[in-house]
C-alpha cells in the first residue's frame, strides 16, 4: 500500500525516488520469501516505472528507466507493459523529431537484452509506438523507417512464433499515415 501511495497520480519528483527506494526494499524481501508471485513483482515494477516516467516534475530521460530496472538483475523482469510505459513516455516527453530515433533505439535495446539475457520480448505495441513516432516526426525518412519497422515486426513474429508481435490494423494504419505525410514521389505506390 505504501508503494501505491508514493506512486499515485499526485506524485512529485521526491515521491518517485521514495517509490524506487521502496521497490529496493521489496526486492530485498523477495530474496527471503517464496510466496510472492511474479505477477505482483511485475505490478510493483510497472507502478514505479509509470510514476517515474509520467508524474515527475522534471521527467527523466525515458531510456534511463531501462538502466534503473537493470540493477535488479534476475529479481524483477520487465514485461511488454513495462516497455509500453517507457515508450509512451518517449512520445509524451521527447521532442517529436527526436522521439522516433529514441523509441527505435529503446526497442533495439529491449531486443538485445531479450536475446542476451532471456528477458521478455516487446509486443506489437512497442513496434506500433515506434512507427507512430516516425509518422508524426515530419522527418524526410519517416515513411521508409516506419515501413522498415513494420517488416521487422513481421519477420520477428514469424521467426519467434510470437503472436503478440504480429503487425495488426494499428500497425498498418500507422505506416499508411507515414506514407500519406511523405513528400516522396513513391509514396502512393507504397501506400497500396
Amino acid at each position: 500500500e505504501a508503494l501505491v501511495f508514493w506512486t499515485g497520480g499526485n506524485a512529485q519528483k521526491g515521491d518517485i525516488e521514495v517509490a524506487w527506494k521502496l521497490l529496493d526494499k521489496l526486492v530485498q524481501v523477495m530474496k527471503t520469501r517464496e510466496d510472492l508471485t511474479t505477477e505482483s513483482q511485475k505490478e510493483w515494477l510497472n507502478r514505479v516505472v509509470k510514476a517515474w516516467c509520467f508524474h515527475t516534475t522534471a521527467p527523466p530521460h525515458p531510456k534511463d528507466a531501462l538502466t534503473k530496472i537493470e540493477r535488479y538483475g534476475s529479481m524483477l523482469h520487465p514485461d511488454p507493459k513495462t516497455y509500453g510505459l517507457i515508450l509512451n513516455a518517449v512520445l509524451n516527453k521527447v521532442e517529436r523529431r527526436q522521439a522516433p530515433i529514441l523509441a527505435e533505439s529503446i526497442v533495439d535495446e529491449i531486443l538485445d537484452r531479450a536475446e542476451s539475457k532471456g528477458g521478455a520480448m516487446p509486443d506489437i505495441f512497442a513496434f506500433n509506438t515506434c512507427i507512430d513516432a516516425w509518422a508524426k516526426s515530419g522527418l524526410p525518412v519517416a515513411a521508409r523507417k516506419a515501413e522498415a519497422i513494420l517488416r521487422k515486426a513481421g519477420e520477428m513474429a514469424a521467426s519467434t512464433g510470437m503472436e503478440e508481435m504480429h503487425p495488426n490494423t494499428v500497425t498498418y494504419t500507422a505506416v499508411l499515415d507515414a506514407w500519406a505525410k511523405s513528400n516522396e514521389k513513391i509514396a502512393p505506390e507504397h501506400a497500396e
